[in-house]
């Protein structure tokens, strides 16, 4: 379980920082390119919360 604990965290932490660079984006095709990012790693952390619960 500690494992998947810890894939939660890393994958929260990945998604909160893709999205901040998705903020500091300098184009469009950037910013998407984050947001896209952040969603999947938003996405793989809601699965393992599942997981752990």
């Amino acid at each position: 379980m500690q494992g998947l604990e810890a894939l939660v965290a890393f994958n929260d932490r990945r998604a909160r920082e893709e999205r901040e660079r998705a903020e500091r984006a300098a184009n469009a095709r950037d910013r998407a390119l984050h947001l896209e990012m952040a969603s999947i790693f938003a996405r793989r952390a809601e699965i393992r919360k599942r997981l752990v619960a």
